[in-house]
């Protein structure tokens, strides 16, 4: 039986490609001891830089954090990488833009958060190509991040990927050395650190609740702030909301990437 299902893993080659980036994952951590996350008590970075994908992703994995830091006076830059156009499948490509642009905009109004691009990416730009590598890079050099926020390169959305294939070819180009926190969206990550987002839960519902065109498909609402109660489970017993995060130094993420995307 064990050799049937070692054989299927093998011939499947999602599964098999699944579980070797699990098990990539996972050496991160020592095996002899249980380990949980650390919890964030004060944010130390002053320049904090995120990178969307799409407009929503901001908020759902990182709305909290991103509340908490413009309350204490840190300097918070989001850059917005896709046009949106796909996620409202019913309406023309223009009116579709024009209603994303405008929940991204109220989002942004809710999470106090003034500094922000749009790329404005259409499914064909959103790739691999030497402008987007070239555009993303002045950003980052321009602003100069002490941490720069984006989802996992585990994340199950292919635009999540490609944002981190985008994000490690500008890596191999600069002599800058950010932390990475990878933020939870379609995956959930294995977070070394957690910020107590309690006392602000009911900011970060707030800002959700601006992506209204998104919420009619899918219950973002419920599903988000029920990982987040979750994420509160080690370091406040579950009486509360936490955010979950992976951070890595930034040749521990280069290191990582180039082994997993070999």
């Amino acid at each position: 039986m064990i050799k049937q299902i070692a054989r299927y893993f093998k011939n499947n080659k999602i599964l098999s490609t699944i579980l070797s980036r699990f098990y990539s994952y996972v050496k991160l951590y020592d095996k002899n001891i249980t380990l949980y996350p650390n919890l964030l008590n004060e944010i130390e970075w002053n320049r904090i830089l995120v990178l969307t994908p799409h407009a929503d992703d901001e908020t759902l994995g990182c709305g909290g954090f991103l509340i908490k830091a413009i309350n204490k006076n840190k300097t918070v830059k989001v850059v917005l990488f896709s046009d949106n156009s796909d996620s409202l499948p019913d309406e023309n490509t223009e009116m579709a833009i024009e209603l994303r642009l405008n929940e991204f905009k109220k989002a942004m109004y809710s999470l106090g958060i003034k500094n922000y691009i749009n790329l404005n990416l259409s499914k064909k730009d959103f790739t691999l190509s030497k402008k987007v590598i070239s555009l993303v890079n002045e950003i980052i050099n321009d602003f100069n991040p002490e941490v720069i926020l984006l989802p996992s390169f585990l994340d199950n959305h292919d635009q999540h990927r490609i944002l981190n294939l985008i994000f490690y070819e500008v890596c191999k180009k600069t002599g800058f050395s950010p932390k990475i926190m990878f933020y939870e969206v379609w995956t959930p990550i294995i977070p070394n650190i957690v910020v107590d987002i309690s006392d602000i839960i009911e900011k970060k519902i707030q800002a959700i609740k601006c992506y209204e065109s998104q919420l009619k498909y899918i219950n973002y609402l419920d599903t988000i702030i029920g990982l987040n109660s979750y994420r509160s489970i080690t370091n406040l017993q579950g009486k509360g909301y936490c955010e979950g995060f992976l951070l890595l130094d930034f040749d521990d993420y280069k290191k990582f990437f180039s082994k997993i995307f070999k």
